[in-house]
Order: C-alpha cells, then structure tokens, then sequence
C-alpha cells in the first residue's frame, strides 16, 4: 500500500514541476518574441530630433532605440575606427558631429575597411538609431582604435560635451559615404525584468513542488505526518465503520443479550 502511495505521490509531483518548468520557459520565450517586434517597429517609427530623444546632460527615458535626426558638421580629427571583433581587417567607422549647440555625437557612419573613409565635409544632416553606450571590451589596440563605442573612454578623448549616446546611420546614408551599414543591436526594453522575475516565479513553484513530493513520499515510506492518517483510513475500515456508529465489536453481543431480555419481559393483563 505504502509503495503504490508513493508511486503516486512522484507522478503527480513531476508532472506539477514539469508544467511549472514549461511555463516558466513560455514566460521568458514570449517575452522575448513580443519585445522583439516592438524594438523594431520602434526603430521604424518616424524620426524624432536628436534633442528631443537624448536632452544633453540628461540620462534618455524613452530615447534609445528610436530613429532620429540632426544636423551638424562632421570632425575628421575625431574620427576612430572600433575593429570587428569577428574579422579583424575590417572596422565600424566612429566619427564625432558637431552639433549647433556646441556638443558632439559620436556617429557610427558605417562598416569599412582600411584606407578609412573620410567623412562628408560642410554642414550634414544624419539620420539613424540612438543606442546607449557600449560595454568596455578591454582590448589594447593602437592609437586611433577602440574597442567599442564606450561613452566615458570617448568623454576623455573628445573635450567637447558629449551627448548621452551614439547613432548609427542607417543604410542609405552609410551606402552613400561609401561605407556598409552598421549592425544594430538594439536595447531590451523595460518590461525585461519584470518578466524575468514572473518566469523564475514559476521556477521557484517548480522546485517548491518537488520539495512537497520528496516531503510527502518519505511521509508515506513512514507512515507519519500527513500520510499516517490517510493510512490508518484505508487499512482499517472495519473499525472506522463501527467509530462512526459509536459501537465498539465488544458492544455488540451485550446490545444483542439486552434485546432478547427486553423481548421475554411481557407485562400480563390484570385479573378481574
């Protein structure tokens, strides 16, 4: 009795903790499916001005990821080359915009090889996608190189200030500087979080489950806690019967002798 109790305890346990598990994985999937398509249909929204999406000396609240728009006067004498990390002999061209206000913005105006492309000259209106900065990489390359578009290195190379984030052109202008464009890694949105925490909810569920089976399987090896009384239920069901009756075996044969007695007792009829 006691082995198909815990047969059962375990089936119904792992298929608990399986069904916990897959939607934990459907919460992280869906997630990333659903804010995937919004990050691009973001980035394909119209244009915004630059000023508008990243405020200079201000953190962006809503601005990376989106397309904008400026104007300003490219400086060849701040231009960097950020090597690929897959293909060594070719490279993101990053060069800074002046912009009317007196700041920069580091422009990623496409994917080149050596000799490096040297950018439009005059007054120039760019156009792309406002990311955040890059994390540092770590490498030591040469003067004139960098490993990634990490703003703080370029805040202490560039004296101008410098906007909170850099664009990468999108392909028409890059294809017209003679360039290819640049991949664009977009940022997770902000529900990421959240919706990592509502899948390591359901995880956290799933291993609460296979402690209550582990719990409930050696209670049942045991006979104690829990499982003692739904043994004692099951193994004795004479005497629950006769529990619930309020009669005990031993009462019977009394209750039976006081019935016969009581029936022999006869009261007679008064003699006239």
């Amino acid at each position: 009795m006691k082995r198909r109790q815990q047969i059962l305890i375990w089936s119904l346990g792992l298929v608990v903790t399986a069904v916990m598990l897959g939607l934990g994985l459907w919460q992280m999937d869906s997630f990333q499916d659903q804010g995937r398509d919004a990050l691009v249909a973001r980035m394909h929204e119209p244009a915004v001005p630059l000023a508008e999406a990243a405020p200079l000396g201000q953190m962006p609240t809503d601005g990376y990821g989106r397309t904008v728009e400026a104007r300003g006067t490219y400086l060849p004498d701040q231009q960097l080359i950020v090597p690929l990390h897959n293909d060594a002999s070719r490279h993101r061209v990053l060069t800074a915009l002046a912009l009317p206000d007196g700041s920069v913005v580091p422009v990623v105006r496409g994917v080149g090889q050596d000799p490096v492309s040297e950018p439009p000259a005059g007054d120039v209106a760019v156009r792309g996608v406002l990311l955040p900065s890059e994390a540092e990489t770590g490498s030591n390359l040469p003067e004139g190189q960098v490993g990634s578009v990490r703003l703080p290195q370029l805040a202490q190379l560039w004296t101008q200030p410098l906007v909170p984030g850099y664009i990468v052109l999108d392909a028409d202008l890059a294809t017209a500087q003679g360039l290819e464009p640049a991949q664009v890694t977009l940022p997770s949105n902000a529900g990421h979080a959240r919706n990592q925490g509502y899948a390591l909810q359901w995880w956290i569920f799933a291993a609460a489950a296979i402690a209550a089976t582990v719990k409930l399987s050696r209670d049942a090896a045991k006979g104690t806690g829990f499982m003692a009384s739904s043994a004692e239920s099951v193994d004795d069901p004479v005497e629950d019967v006769d529990n619930r009756s309020g009669l005990s075996t031993a009462d019977a044969p009394r209750t039976e002798n006081s019935t016969v007695a009581g029936a022999a007792t006869v009261d007679k009829p008064p003699v006239a």
